[in-house]
């Protein structure tokens, strides 16, 4: 299996899938020369990058090879979390038009429904359909544009050449724009993909057959079976989620290949100022390693000065395990320690509403204070009237906590403990956390950590209690 990775985690991940037998695909200069290897420039049949604000991956596979990567990181690293994918990507179906809407028409493609953005056909019509977003956090946005992939070419609804613009070299693009004139189906175009450059003309000519047959078969099955039909498997998408600790875990493979600073992800997944600090730090460790420690202790001071200073608000970010993100009460920092990077807030409420599972009303002048811990898997945060009694205690269960210069961020477990002034403790919302555990998004391993992390938790909070 080969595999193309791209982003802040490709020298570990390249490590990690290396070391269990995949081969790497398109990979740069500074990665074959970390990790040894030659250049390939096939196709590859995992494609691997970073999620748009870093903080984990998104995975494009046929479903056999995506079971093995998603198989290596849960063995490998600690509390990914793993989204899948409803339908494959530029999977065909043959699907049945429903109701309009304001954007286009629903498609019904048996177990799901897609939304044919742009287009408002009648209700019954039979009609072919391409998965352009396979439904990952989004709907499932459809296409009429049907097109054929191959490993080095994809056949297009349109009477054109096209050559990827990875391929540069004058006389190659010329070659398979003639070639592809040549040899081109009736009805079709040709996409040269990137590994077409470096195969043989007869296995060109061989793939665009193949793919012709593939394309007779595809409409020879649509005529003859009625909708809704998948006709033709794309390629799963997965989104990883790299909490805290998978980010740390990460730092310890990297640093096999590479001098790596302890939280060298976490901090290239801040921002590009941090990633430029990190990088010219490395750079000194790999010339006069004994600096090491010299080095990464300046790093993390020069982080930390763009962090908030006490008086300063901290916005709240909590991500649900649906991946809906929340921005609960902001705080003002009343204190603040450096090791661990630990943060107290003061937040301050309006009367309306009331606190969640504690079942207490939110008054006029009541207040809470958060405790927040770099790398915690809980928040704690006491809430109190305005004459400063306390109303309860409600600790927030998640992945590890991310303090970022701006925001406090994590993923919320569904999964709470809360404790009343009279010392009653509940733990709520495990339904939540089990649903995760059913769908596939929390690992079993995972899932045996949260609920016994949540009975060590109570249990030192009726310690304290008795203490």
């Amino acid at each position: 299996m080969k595999a193309r990775i791209r982003g802040i985690y490709s020298t570990a991940l390249t490590k990690l899938l290396l070391d269990y037998g995949f081969q790497i695909t398109q990979s740069t200069q500074i990665i074959r020369n970390r990790l040894n290897i030659d250049l390939d420039t096939d196709t590859p049949d995992i494609d691997i990058k970073d999620a748009s604000d870093k903080q984990g991956l998104i995975v494009e596979a046929r479903n056999i090879v995506l079971d093995a990567f998603i198989n290596i990181i849960t063995e490998e690293l600690p509390n990914p979390l793993i989204y899948l994918s409803k339908v494959t990507t530029n999977a065909i179906y043959k699907g049945t038009t429903e109701q309009r809407t304001s954007h286009g028409t629903i498609i019904n493609l048996g177990e799901y429904k897609g939304i044919l953005l742009g287009e408002k056909l009648k209700e019954g019509e039979e009609l072919l359909v391409r998965v352009v977003n396979p439904g990952l956090g989004r709907d499932i946005t459809l296409t009429t544009n049907i097109t054929i992939p191959g490993k080095y070419a994809v056949l297009i609804p349109e009477n054109s050449i096209k050559i990827s613009k990875k391929i540069r070299n004058p006389e190659t693009r010329q070659m398979l724009f003639v070639l592809g004139k040549a040899i081109k189906p009736k009805n079709w175009g040709i996409l040269w993909r990137t590994a077409a450059a470096t195969r043989e003309t007869k296995e060109l000519i061989e793939e665009v057959k193949k793919l012709e047959g593939k394309a007779e078969e595809i409409f020879k099955k649509a005529e003859k079976e009625r909708a809704p039909l998948l006709l033709y498997e794309g390629e799963r998408i997965a989104h990883i989620k790299i909490p805290y600790d998978s980010k740390r875990k990460l730092d310890e493979i990297r640093s096999e290949v590479t001098p790596t600073i302890p939280d060298h992800h976490f901090y290239k997944s801040l921002n590009s100022e941090f990633a430029l600090v990190v990088d010219l730090a490395e750079k000194i460790i790999s010339r006069r390693p004994e600096l090491k420690e010299e080095v990464t202790e300046q790093v993390k001071e020069t982080v930390l000065q763009k962090y908030p200073k006490i008086g300063e608000l901290v916005e709240i970010e909590h991500i649900k395990l649906d991946g809906k993100r929340l921005h609960l009460t902001p705080g003002k920092v009343i204190e603040k320690t450096t090791n661990p990077l630990t943060l107290k807030l003061l937040r301050k409420f309006r009367g309306r509403g009331a606190y969640d599972a504690l079942d207490v009303p939110i008054e006029e002048g009541d207040y809470g204070i958060t405790e927040i811990t770099q790398g915690s898997w809980y928040m704690k945060t006491s809430y109190y009237n305005k004459e400063r009694e306390l109303k309860g205690e409600y600790y927030n269960i998640s992945t590890g906590i991310e303090i970022h210069p701006q925001k406090v961020t994590y993923i919320d477990l569904a999964i709470d403990v809360v404790k009343w002034p009279n010392n009653d403790i509940k733990v709520v919302d495990k339904e939540e956390l089990e649903e995760a555990y059913k769908k596939g998004i929390i690992t079993k391993k995972y899932y045996k950590e949260i609920l016994k992390n949540v009975e060590t938790l109570e249990e030192k909070i009726k310690a304290n209690i008795e203490g």
